[in-house]
């Protein structure tokens, strides 16, 4: 597998999983497993954009040589 889709499959776990803290936050300790479910969606969400920041700098640094 390409380095691209490992980390795919790693974000949308991350992602799956803060879904599932949230929705489960209405059973159990409320608040610190909704904010738990928040803070992996938000560190997916930048994990993406830092990954985005990376294929397009790979993309320019191979077009100037």
């Amino acid at each position: 597998m390409t380095a691209y889709v490992q980390v795919g499959i790693v974000l949308s776990l991350l992602i799956g999983v803060g879904m599932l803290f949230i929705s489960r936050s209405k059973r159990m300790n409320r608040k610190t497993l909704q904010w738990l479910g928040y803070f992996l969606i938000i560190v997916s969400i930048v994990l993406i954009i830092f990954g985005i920041f990376q294929y397009v700098d790979a993309e320019k640094h191979s077009l100037t040589h």
